[in-house]
């Protein structure tokens, strides 16, 4: 099965906006990370739960921009690659998401429910 095929749609944000902008549309949206897109949609960060946790006890200023926080370094998926080549990045790599791109673009976005919800599809097991 191919990632195209059961991908969820992309929750993203520009890098200019702030922690607190950020945290909203996570709660509003029920997702915990979001992907970072310039003006042109291309793929330039994400950030977690986890990363805003960390940088608010360090610091309390929530006006900062997430540009100054966000991971850079993304490993991300291609839209037609496998299911099985997912699950391989998100276990060597110990992540839970990965953003889906066609040609720099983010088109969407695997989760680790969405392998979950497709194990009969995968060749092995998707265990952390």
């Amino acid at each position: 099965m191919k990632v195209k095929e059961v991908m969820l749609d992309p929750i993203t944000i520009e890098p200019d906006a702030t922690v607190i902008e950020t945290i909203k549309k996570m709660y509003d949206k029920g997702f915990g990370s979001m992907i970072i897109v310039d003006e042109n949609k291309k793929l330039v960060g994400i950030i977690t739960e986890r990363d805003i946790v960390w940088f608010l006890a360090k610091n309390e200023n929530i006006r900062a921009q997430i540009n100054k926080i966000m991971t850079k370094k993304v490993i991300c998926v291609s839209s037609s690659d496998t299911l099985n080549d997912a699950a391989e990045l998100m276990k060597e790599n110990k992540i839970k998401r990965l953003p889906v791109t066609e040609r720099g673009k983010v088109v969407g976005v695997i989760t680790a429910d969405v392998l979950i919800q497709n194990k009969d599809s995968l060749d092995e097991p998707f265990l952390f």
